[in-house]
């Protein structure tokens, strides 16, 4: 970003889904972070740790893991 040597990148896999007006909240469960969203339903792995997708610049959309974060929530859910 504008050359700027300092900017560190971080890769993140977000999968959005459609916004339910009910879901006003966010959950955050084994490394796993659910976010009701007035545009939709955030679902994103978030790691172990810290570091996770830390000095990552690949931008490839990863549709395995966006499909393995939204069947987690899903097994989450259906547990309530």
């Amino acid at each position: 970003m504008f050359r700027d040597e300092s900017i560190v990148p971080v890769r993140g896999q977000i999968a959005w889904l459609i916004p339910q007006p009910d879901v006003g909240y966010g959950v955050f469960y084994r490394n796993l972070s659910v976010l009701g969203r007035r545009d939709g339903i955030v679902v994103q792995p978030v790691g172990e740790n810290d570091y996770f997708g830390f000095n990552d610049d690949n931008e490839t959309p990863d549709y395995a893991a966006a499909r393995q974060a939204v069947e987690d929530a899903a097994k989450l859910f259906s547990r309530a």
